[in-house]
């Protein structure tokens, strides 16, 4: 299986972009469904069954949890965090307070944590976007392994802020502990809850 995954990616990969139509899942969806099924991409009901029996094993097992995201504009360049508990979340900052040029620069300055309502008060009130993510308590674990290894990081408005912490530990969390892409909106980890 992972063979063909390989050569439908080496045939694939230059492909145009589309926002809507041709996007990262769509691609990770089309690979996994031509090694499923056999290098055939004509019966997808062998992809759809072994999805199906996958999900069952993850939502089993799992609760929601949930990211959050605050728009820019009302206080600031925006914030992303991700809440597994009342004592655990996950909120990365800049040790100090800058203007939005210096959030944006390719300088590094010491970074520091922060609380839910901490985060609501520093963004001028609740989340914009709340998405909630099923977690199995491994996942969550790896998580928090995770978290406790680099949340003393430098804060990088570029490439080390506040997404990219979160985006890292879901990623180490729910890829088994490795550092690697795992597809979550296409296949039934995350949804928006019902408002």
């Amino acid at each position: 299986m992972c063979d063909r995954i390989k050569e439908w990616w080496a045939r694939h990969k230059g492909e145009k972009y589309s926002g809507t139509t041709n996007h990262c899942a769509d691609m990770v969806e089309r690979a996994l469904i031509y090694g499923i099924d056999n290098g055939n991409n004509k019966d997808l009901r062998a992809f759809e069954k072994e999805k199906s029996a996958w999900l069952g094993r993850i939502t089993q097992h799992s609760r929601p949890y949930y990211v959050y995201f605050w728009e820019p504009g009302r206080h600031g360049v925006g914030h992303c965090s991700l809440m597994l508990n009342d004592e655990f979340y996950i909120s990365f900052w800049p040790k100090d307070e800058y203007g939005k040029a210096e959030y944006l620069s390719s300088a590094s300055v010491e970074s520091t944590t922060n609380t839910y309502a901490g985060d609501c008060k520093a963004e001028g009130g609740n989340p914009d976007i709340t998405l909630e993510i099923n977690l199995t308590k491994d996942m969550c674990d790896r998580i928090k392994e995770w978290w406790a290894r680099h949340k003393g990081e430098m804060y990088l408005g570029t490439t080390n802020h506040c997404a990219d912490m979160v985006e890292r530990a879901l990623t180490y969390g729910i890829g088994n502990g490795h550092n690697r892409f795992f597809p979550v909106d296409k296949h039934g980890l995350t949804r928006l809850p019902d408002q």
